[in-house]
């Protein structure tokens, strides 16, 4: 779908082969893009050896040589989630200014190792990343590193469409009694990734695309019913 937008009580969309179709309401389940940093092997190892999230990759690498980078203060906790994979754990701050005093004791008393020159490169071979490469020269052994990126929406039509955005870049899904996957344009719905509905992990997405079909149809057999009655 290249293009969405309002028709009279329902909406017209222009598909990629140029056909259009008419609906009475919209389902996106278009997903985020993840903005990775520019570093030198960061993209080449992304899902090999640089993870997302913890819970969908931290089983395999427990208790391994482990990095989590924190350029900002709202992933310090996400630091300490990672500590409960390994206690082999190193934070890289890639020269940002994160940590005040007391939150870097809290995590040195703890044996975790602060590492605050710039990352330079990701290094490793057959998609396995082995070391880290640090402004001042020398490499640091990590067999995992883990990182949450910024997302962005995937594809234009949440703009297109007027869909508020958060800060984390993904479009206000409301929950009401009626079901979920409402957005701030009446008729659009939103699933997967691309909504705050649910956190970003496939069997998220698949469950959050039932619920929010089951509302969708819901929606659309009570307008039904509603017109029998005149």
């Amino acid at each position: 779908m290249t293009n969405v937008e309002r028709s009279g009580a329902g909406f017209t969309s222009t598909l990629d082969t140029d056909e259009t179709v008419t609906s009475r309401k919209v389902l996106l389940a278009t997903g985020v893009s993840d903005d990775l940093p520019d570093t030198d092997g960061f993209e080449e190892f992304w899902g090999s050896g640089v993870y997302h999230c913890p819970y969908c990759h931290g089983y395999e690498v427990r208790d391994q040589p482990l990095g989590v980078l924190v350029t900002n203060q709202h992933m310090v906790e996400y630091a300490k989630m990672v500590y409960n994979l390994s206690k082999d754990l190193i934070v890289f701050t890639d020269g940002q200014d994160v940590f005040d005093d007391e939150s870097r004791l809290t995590f040195v008393e703890r044996g975790i190792e602060i590492e605050d020159e710039p990352i330079i490169a990701l290094n490793g071979s057959d998609g396995n990343l082995e070391n880290i490469s640090l402004a001042d020269g020398h490499n640091v052994a990590r067999h995992a590193l883990f990182y949450p990126p910024p997302m962005e929406q995937h594809s234009e039509l949440p703009e297109q469409l007027g869909l508020d955005v958060n800060e984390a870049g993904l479009v206000d899904a409301t929950r009401s009694q009626r079901g979920i996957g409402f957005t701030s344009v009446d008729g659009v719905f939103i699933a997967g990734d691309a909504s705050s509905g649910a956190p970003p992990a496939i069997v998220s997405a698949v469950a959050d695309g039932y619920a929010v079909g089951a509302t969708m149809n819901g929606e659309l057999s009570m307008e039904d019913f509603e017109v029998g009655l005149q």
